[in-house]
């Protein structure tokens, strides 16, 4: 949420995140966690998953790259959601 400084109000994402109409996968770096529950808590799709490493893990796409030695368990998390997403 830090859209803030941009002159959005404090929840504008999360209150965008309530309209979201399809599945969706959201993670990050653990120490991002807190910042992404909230988004997270507002999306009422019912196919929703969230991971947080129990590493430091990565921000973004990089958690997936070979060359981090904790992106197993982000391939762990999002494999399974990919494969809901594929199946409908």
């Amino acid at each position: 949420e830090y859209f803030a400084r941009f002159g959005q109000p404090e929840n504008w994402i999360a209150t965008a995140a309530a309209e979201v109409k399809c599945p969706v996968f959201i993670t990050a770096a653990r120490n991002e966690a807190p910042r992404w529950k909230g988004i997270y808590d507002a999306i009422k799709h019912d196919n929703k998953t969230g991971y947080t490493p129990s590493t430091k893990g990565q921000h973004g796409s990089r958690a997936l790259w070979e060359k981090f030695d904790d992106n197993d368990g982000y391939w762990a998390a999002v494999t399974p959601f990919l494969e809901s997403v594929k199946a409908k």
